[in-house]
């Protein structure tokens, strides 16, 4: 039997996006009968059980430590403890491999590839995302973080024995950096896809149209309720409901903005969020444009297609290359709120056509989504490294 350790420093298995991932992956791998761990490397962030049937531990600290100069020193003896923690990997869980998901730093990484080298142990290494700056560096005495993924990103990652990128466009980046490329795979994503489907509750004959994620601008929010302003201004029975932590600040402008009532759920937990997808009409994607956007595969659009519900989203990225507008969803323009109520709108006249698109992303997530399956490719990647 195969043995692995992720190693993670999202807080599995609660959270956004990131812990959805390193939750299906490990489920994933669990399920192509591989003994799998997962290790939080900053500790643990919160108080609720464990619910997935995956074992989990922290890796040196219980919890992250708060102040500036605590984090400073949770880093120098979390890195220290590196080489004692794959010693313990290797001769006491016969481990096999590691995957790093978050590690995004030279002085994070280049330990763990030196030693599980030396261990013979193999290291692989999640690439997600293409960072700007200011959100590595909110200020600017951090600066030298950004030099430090920069030099991970340039000089670092061909010494992997294998990287795992979400998007042609980080697949380019690696081999242009010199990764060699039987030593990268391109998976779009480890999604659970639902087995079954709640039936969806009528509320007064409305049209739910629903968003789920990180409620910021750059996801395409003050987009989205301009374009709800237009819809609603036509379509008197249609509403929208946003799921997802947002800043008191940045809600009340949300709400100064729309002409409408608008439903904020707030932080909801997966089985909730699996409940308000399959009972809303419509979801939407409004991600505006940016490098980031373009290099990434979004989890929501999974957790979409996974409820059978029709979805608008902005064209960006690999969705240019993987859909058909029309077919598995519909497209807008990214940054032209008229372009999306055009596309909601598109769905609100033809009830046939949300079902037949809803289905159709069902069954594009199935064969390229679904977590099982393609954490076996990933098993099967990692085998011949």
């Amino acid at each position: 039997m195969k043995r692995i350790t992720i190693i993670t420093t999202c807080c599995f298995p609660y959270g956004g996006p990131a812990e959805t991932l390193v939750r299906n992956l490990s489920i994933g791998i669990s399920a192509n009968e591989c003994n799998v761990n997962v290790v939080r490397f900053r500790g643990k962030r919160y108080t609720k059980k464990n619910d997935v049937d995956i074992e989990d531990s922290n890796y040196l600290f219980n919890k992250p430590f708060d102040s500036e100069l605590g984090k400073i020193l949770e880093l120098m003896l979390n890195i220290l403890y590196i080489p004692i923690f794959l010693l313990y990997l290797k001769f006491f869980k016969n481990k096999q491999a590691i995957i790093l998901y978050g590690f995004e730093y030279t002085y994070q990484i280049i330990p763990f590839i030196m030693f599980s080298k030396i261990l013979k142990i193999k290291c692989i290494r999640f690439i997600t995302d293409h960072y700007r700056t200011t959100s590595i560096v909110p200020v600017w005495w951090k600066y030298p973080k950004f030099i430090s993924y920069m030099i991970q990103k340039k000089y670092v990652d061909k010494f992997l024995d294998g990287v795992v990128v979400l998007s042609s466009l980080l697949y380019k980046q690696c081999q242009a950096r010199g990764v060699k490329k039987g030593k990268i795979i391109l998976i779009p994503h480890f999604i659970e896809i639902l087995k079954h489907t709640v039936k969806r509750k009528t509320y007064n004959n409305n049209v739910n149209v629903c968003f789920c994620g990180t409620v910021v601008e750059a996801n395409g929010i003050s987009d989205l309720i301009e374009a709800m302003n237009i819809v609603q201004k036509k379509y008197q029975n249609v509403t929208l409901k946003i799921i997802g932590r947002v800043d008191k600040q940045y809600k009340n402008k949300l709400v100064t903005l729309s002409k409408k009532e608008i439903h904020f759920t707030g932080y909801l937990h997966k089985k909730e969020v699996e409940e308000e997808l399959e009972n809303s009409d419509i979801l939407i994607n409004p991600r505006k444009y940016s490098l980031a956007a373009e290099a990434g595969f979004p989890t929501k659009l999974g957790e979409y297609f996974s409820s059978k519900k029709a979805v608008v989203s902005t064209k960006l990225g690999d969705l240019k290359d993987y859909f058909i507008d029309g077919k598995e969803l519909v497209f807008a323009e990214p940054d032209k709120p008229v372009s999306l109520a055009e596309g909601i709108m598109k769905l609100i006249e033809d009830e046939n056509l949300r079902t037949y698109i809803g289905q159709n992303g069902y069954n594009w997530a199935i064969k390229n989504l679904n977590n099982i399956t393609n954490s076996k490719k990933l098993l099967d990647f990692i085998d011949k490294l």
